[in-house]
């Protein structure tokens, strides 16, 4: 607990960083194969895929939150995006919209498929109800996944930001 850091050398702690960052990429790749072979394999229910999604969306999530409490998310942003875009969040906003319209989409053709082919009896009943299932759905799930795509990346930034100007108001009452 009290014991003293002892210096390290950056080269070494950068290869470190390089490996760890490796060992995850070797970690979501086994977790993908995971998925496909139990989806293949025909044990591909939600049930059966619950610990590679958790995997996935709690490493996602810690990145996130673990970058912008540091204050470097938004400096990758800046540094990402270089010169080629002046304002990033509207053009993270219309993937976010497109991500979205796109998703929606194909759920809404896929349960108005399963709609229009399991519950209605007739050619005119299963027209109106793929077309009501799909609308509604694209209606539904487009906003939703604007709203999950977006909102943490602009409450990410934000955060980042804050602690970015903290850390300079810190550095300027330390040099006077």
């Amino acid at each position: 607990m009290f014991k003293r850091q002892m210096i390290q050398d950056e080269r070494i702690t950068n290869l470190q960083n390089k490996i760890y960052r490796e060992i995850y990429i070797i970690v979501l790749m086994i977790c993908s194969g995971s998925m496909v072979l139990k989806v293949i394999s025909g044990r591909g229910g939600f049930e059966n895929l619950f610990t590679e999604m958790i995997i996935f969306f709690v490493g996602a999530l810690y990145y996130l939150v673990r970058s912008a409490n540091l204050g470097i998310f938004s400096e990758e942003i800046m540094y990402a995006k270089g010169k080629e875009v002046k304002n990033p969040d509207s053009r993270i906003a219309i993937k976010g919209i497109g991500i979205g319209a796109v998703i929606g989409i194909v759920l809404g053709l896929v349960f108005g498929i399963n709609s229009a082919l399991n519950y209605a009896e007739g050619m005119g009943q299963s027209i109106y109800y793929f077309f009501l299932t799909f609308a509604t759905t694209v209606m539904m799930y487009t906003p939703f996944l604007f709203i999950v795509l977006f909102v943490p990346y602009i409450l990410a930034k934000k955060k980042s930001e804050r602690v970015n100007k903290k850390m300079l108001e810190e550095l300027e009452e330390d040099e006077q």
